[in-house]
């Protein structure tokens, strides 16, 4: 409620009341007024400070050189398996009954080693049958020797036809015939005596066994697989290009199992592996003591080079730029100061720390290494070391 003014005061005292009023209130937007202005002015002071502070800022920053190269290697793993030098699936070149097995599977062998028996009771007596024959034909052969003399004694006397000496001597030759077919017929039976018996080709480990004690085995059925031990090998599919550029003694990298080893270039085949199309290449392993395991997956390692311009540079001097490039600062002093500016280039490779780089690089040109959050394009810098 608006109070009423007192009309029955003097005129000079309501005049002198306002006055008081009005001034009061002049005086108090006079003070607000230079409060905001004074408050202005030292804002206005503090950020021409901080401009002319920032302005001379030089920060220091650690650089690297660029080295431009025609190539650069890059690894490349390809995947194989660890194989023996030899593996031999072994069987009877003539077929029989299975009357032993002196080798299982796991088992160490040395070369020459009975491994199987086939029965060679039937052998036995073909052979048995054959020396009787050749007996008997050796006592005709005496014989017709004995006959002969007598007959060509009689008919050099005249005594008894030529045509009876002839026929003596004829008979002699042919007895000595037989006898030489039951001789080879003797022979014969031993061999097949003797390939009744299964030797190990060389020392080594039984793989496999494909038959159990009285089995019916066909001529060359398997029997047991061997493998030779101790000497394994690593067959790996290559890129063509790659393969061919091997050279005996050139030795690279492998994985087998988690065990690093050194693997030595042996062989490489003619053909390209129609699958993978790869060449598959056989390495020899180098120190490797133990036994590995047949058929271990080998992760081998070859460094490939690739032919492009450009260099290497560490991953913490590259900031990601516009439509995937990436973006560099290097160091511009050709007015005398060390000012940043920004440069576009594209990765090419890169490995855990550092990237292959191209673009519109120089040699020799300085490049912040890293901390490139803390510099901006177009500062002053100081460079670390100088």
């Amino acid at each position: 409620m608006t109070p009423t003014p007192d009309r029955s005061a003097p005129l000079g005292g309501r005049i002198l009341r306002r006055a008081r009023i009005l001034g009061g209130t002049a005086l108090a937007a006079a003070f607000s007024l230079g409060a905001v202005i004074l408050a202005s002015n030292v804002i206005a002071a503090g950020t021409v400070r901080i401009e002319a502070g920032a302005a001379e800022a030089t920060l220091p920053v650690r650089t690297v050189a660029v080295a431009l190269q025609q190539s650069y290697e890059v690894p490349q793993d390809f995947i194989g398996r660890v194989e023996p030098r030899q593996d031999s699936v072994l069987g009877f070149e003539i077929g029989g009954t299975v009357v032993e097995l002196l080798a299982d599977e796991g088992d160490e062998v040395a070369e020459g080693q009975v491994l199987a028996q086939l029965d060679t009771r039937a052998i036995a007596a073909q052979i048995a049958e054959a020396k009787a024959a050749r007996d008997a034909l050796a006592a005709q052969l005496e014989l017709a020797r004995l006959t002969y003399e007598r007959q060509k004694a009689l008919a050099d006397r005249s005594f008894a036809s030529q045509q009876n000496a002839d026929e003596a001597r004829l008979a002699v030759t042919e007895l000595e015939a037989r006898i030489a077919q039951t001789e080879a017929s003797v022979e014969l039976a031993e061999v097949q005596r003797d390939k009744s018996t299964l030797r190990a080709p060389f020392a080594g480990r039984v793989a496999l066994r494909h038959v159990d004690e009285g089995s019916q085995v066909a001529a060359t059925a398997p029997v047991l697989e061997l493998q030779e031990d101790g000497r394994p090998r690593v067959r790996v599919g290559l890129l063509p290009a790659l393969a061919a550029a091997l050279s005996p003694g050139d030795s690279f990298d492998v994985t087998i199992e988690g065990r690093p080893l050194r693997a030595v270039f042996a062989s490489r085949r003619a053909g390209i592996d129609p699958v993978t199309r790869t060449l598959p290449v056989l390495f020899d392993l180098e120190d490797a003591a133990g036994t590995l395991p047949y058929g271990a997956v080998v992760r081998l390692t070859v460094m490939r080079d690739v032919a492009e311009t450009g260099a290497w540079l560490p991953l913490s001097a590259l900031s990601e730029g516009p439509r995937g490039l990436w973006t560099l600062l290097v160091v511009d002093d050709t007015d005398g100061t060390a000012r940043l500016s920004r440069e576009a280039v594209e990765v090419i490779h890169a490995d855990g720390a550092r990237a292959f780089v191209r673009g519109a690089l120089e040699d020799g040109m300085l490049v912040v290494a890293d901390g490139t959050h803390r510099v901006a394009p177009g500062q002053p810098v100081a460079l670390a070391g100088r």
